[in-house]
């Protein structure tokens, strides 16, 4: 079962890369207006600095102001992250969207001990329990024990993070993104564990639907 998330990464790489590409080749083939009146006291040399200026601010600054592509990757699509339906956030290349929807790299917060949500991210999965009122994650929890998944599980209350959560419990891979967001944890969370591993029966992935719903 796990050459299809083998196969999904090696086309979800290259998906990305060549986003990214296009990118660059778009900055590549824009050109400078005429600057040789750039010194001038004229109106000519005013209209030149202007242009120029506003190319720096558009354009220019892309180059070097690309957040939303290093940190906005995002595998969507992926057989190992669970979708919950929402929409994409924004894609744009200077500016990063935090958002803890499936597939994306979840949010980074500072916590209460002076650490960040990302210090956290090992060599386990680590389930966030977000807020006062956040539900029990015990079937979770027994579920990933059964299939020898390390899981650790926090409790924490930041309105700030609970914002770009929007669930009470995220399901953060090693690698900083996001398998899984709900209000619950679903009835059979073994199946849940086991898609986020890469181990599932293709007949019974875990739909948006469903994992609202709370069962699978």
């Amino acid at each position: 079962k796990g050459k299809a998330a083998l196969t999904f990464f090696i086309g979800h790489d290259g998906m990305w890369g060549g986003r990214t590409a296009q990118d660059g080749r778009t900055l590549w083939r824009i050109t400078l207006p005429d600057t040789s009146a750039i010194e001038d006291e004229s109106g000519a040399g005013v209209f030149v600095r202007k242009e120029i200026g506003d190319d720096l601010r558009r354009n220019q600054s892309r180059m070097v102001l690309s957040d939303g592509i290093a940190l906005g990757y995002r595998y969507e699509g992926s057989p190992i992250c669970i979708p919950d339906g929402t929409q994409a956030p924004n894609d744009e290349t200077g500016r990063y969207t935090p958002s803890a929807r499936p597939g994306g790299r979840a949010p980074h917060a500072w916590l209460d001990d002076g650490t960040s949500t990302l210090d956290h991210f090992t060599d386990s999965f680590t389930l966030f329990r977000l807020g006062s009122e956040a539900p029990s994650a015990e079937l979770l929890v027994a579920a990933a024990r059964a299939r020898g998944v390390p899981l650790r599980v926090q409790l924490i209350e930041n309105p700030g993070l609970e914002a770009h959560c929007e669930r009470r419990l995220v399901l953060v891979r090693p690698d900083g993104h996001v398998a899984w967001r709900a209000d619950q944890v679903p009835e059979n969370a073994m199946a849940l564990i086991d898609q986020v591993r890469g181990v599932f029966d293709e007949n019974r992935e875990i739909s948006a639907e469903s994992h609202k719903a709370g069962i699978l």
